[in-house]
């Protein structure tokens, strides 16, 4: 960041770059003017085996299902089809490191030295990342701040981007 001239930029980041940003925060406290953590948390324990498994059998069928489960009630048709285009193009070895690499995050001993504002963003929908998850991890990061969008799933940036762009923009704007 500091090769690119950014000074106390705001970080974003969605699912497992939701949970980065968090680490991130932890690792520089105070150097970040914000940190928003979109259905992201501190600790996200395991992925089935057999669910990782049948990943490289049939990823296709598997990352759409996966993944238009992951939409929200309020998705429109044509934002859930961008869902799911996105996620299945993923090539199938990946996805399955992805979500081991995921399951296997757990920074809870460290995001009570995050002293960035932090936004907690979540969509009332995700089933990945549920209330309960968000909420722990909010207690373990002193002032941090929740929001949650309705009707909105995992992916709050392509399926309600109206919402969420002004979340962000509401907690950008509350650090000034």
């Amino acid at each position: 960041m500091e090769a690119l001239g950014l000074e106390r930029p705001i970080i974003v980041g969605c699912s497992m770059g939701g949970n980065q940003v968090l680490e991130l925060g932890s690792r520089r406290p105070g150097f970040y003017a914000g940190i928003v953590s979109c259905e992201g948390a501190d600790y996200t324990p395991t992925v089935s085996p057999f669910f990782l498994e049948m990943l490289l059998l049939n990823a296709a069928q598997i990352l759409e299902c996966w993944s238009q489960s992951l939409t929200g009630v309020r998705t429109p048709p044509d934002r859930a089809r961008e869902v799911v285009w996105q996620i299945t193009r993923v090539a199938p070895e990946y996805a399955r490191g992805d979500l081991v690499g995921y399951a296997g995050f757990d920074k809870r001993d460290v995001v009570g030295q995050i002293t960035s504002p932090v936004l907690l963003l979540r969509g009332d929908s995700d089933w990945l990342v549920p209330q309960s998850m968000v909420e722990e991890t909010s207690s373990r990061i002193p002032g941090s701040r929740i929001a949650v969008l309705s009707g909105t799933g995992h992916y709050p940036m392509i399926e309600n981007p109206v919402e969420f762009n002004q979340a962000i923009r509401d907690f950008a704007e509350s650090l000034s």
